[in-house]
């Protein structure tokens, strides 16, 4: 237990020793082996949602006796559960089991699955994208909105969602997603902020902080490219997401049918940490669950079980043209399954359900066009 110990380190040891987590770094470092209270007697930089983890464990580990080891323990037997359930939501969407060997076996799980806690938001973001495409839009506003409360890149989900129920023509949809979303978001954020009264709003901090070591921006500096002080940095790295933000979504859109429009939050997230001017290594988790449903696949396999989308069951309003169609007889049923269950294959211009033809391959899922 050297690499936890007393948090002691010496001679950069917690790094050529791969002992480095900063739920060790945080037990000390904001006060919580001295019962401070986060947000309230010790600014802490992450959004309340994972801020609540840290004090809820940090009580228990207190509580109980113990130290940064209990602490560190609480901590990763939460992430793995977190884990463990982002997998069960890919089970959901009826994923190969090689496809779902991409999120257990990820290398960057393996690594970085207990240097921080971003296991919770990537579980509320799969979350979202599982209650999203069965048509439940009021539930996944409401995970969308916790996982921005734990992180901000679930974020990037909503407005996606809210276009793909407006090309719908479903407004009551899209209003229901963003009211659930931001009441989601609100139910956290506004109680702290009424108590934690005099601490530093965490949106004020981010102006002040340079690039990561591992960005674009401080290869740019390092290099002479570039030389912008942090406020500049702060508006130019903004910039550049939201140029290439639109440049995703106004091409996305032209390529994808109504109910895959959610789908972009893969290349949006990935543009966001190329753009970003922070980076930490355990953020590579973020995309991951997203790569597993999103990619196509190299050779056509058929799934282990049928694909939930890109059409919805009939009981949900994203079924059949996208405009709010809502069959429930049993004759729209059989259509229903005669349309979806089979797997779809695409060539270079068309696309099939069916059995594979010459020069076709698996479609990704949620990209599937519409026939």
């Amino acid at each position: 237990m050297r690499c936890l110990g007393n948090g002691g380190w010496e001679d950069g040891e917690q790094f050529h020793r791969y002992c480095y987590s900063d739920l060790v770094a945080l037990w000390f470092g904001r006060g919580l082996a001295d019962g401070r209270i986060p947000y309230i007697d010790q600014p802490l930089e992450y959004p309340p949602l994972i801020g609540a983890q840290v004090w809820v464990t940090a009580l228990a580990a207190r509580a109980s006796g113990g130290g940064v080891v209990t602490f560190y323990n609480l901590n990763a037997g939460l992430n793995a559960a977190f884990v463990l359930a982002t997998l069960a939501l890919l089970r959901r969407l009826r994923l190969t089991t090689s496809r779902q060997l991409w999120w257990a076996g990820a290398p960057p799980l393996v690594v970085y699955a207990f240097l921080n806690w971003d296991p919770l938001p990537v579980l509320l973001l799969a979350l979202a994208v599982v209650l999203h495409v069965g048509g439940r839009d009021t539930a996944a506003g409401v995970a969308a909105g916790l996982g921005t409360a734990a992180k901000l890149f679930p974020a990037l989900l909503v407005p996606l969602v809210v276009t793909a129920r407006l090309r719908q023509r479903d407004r009551l949809a899209a209003a229901r997603h963003i009211a659930g979303a931001a009441a989601a978001w609100a139910a956290v954020n506004v109680p702290l902020a009424l108590v934690a009264r005099g601490v530093e709003p965490l949106l004020c901090r981010e102006p002040r902080r340079g690039a990561s070591g591992a960005t674009i921006w401080a290869l740019a500096d390092e290099l002479d490219l570039v030389q912008l002080d942090r406020a500049a940095l702060t508006r130019t790295s903004a910039l550049a997401f939201a140029a290439g933000a639109l440049a995703i979504v106004a091409i996305g859109l032209r390529r994808r049918a109504p109910a895959a429009t959610w789908s972009l939050v893969l290349p949006l997230l990935a543009w966001f940490l190329v753009t970003n001017k922070v980076f930490s290594p355990q953020y590579d988790l973020w995309l991951v669950p997203l790569l597993a449903v999103l990619l196509p696949a190299l050779a056509p396999s058929p799934p282990s079980s049928p694909p939930m989308w890109p059409c919805s069951p009939p009981s949900s309003p994203t079924w059949g043209s996208g405009r709010g169609s809502n069959p429930t007889s049993a004759t729209d049923r059989s259509e229903w399954r005669s349309r979806c269950v089979p797997p779809c294959w695409c060539g270079s211009s068309s696309c099939h359900c069916g059995e594979p033809r010459q020069g076709h391959r698996r479609c990704p899922l949620a990209a599937q066009r519409q026939e």
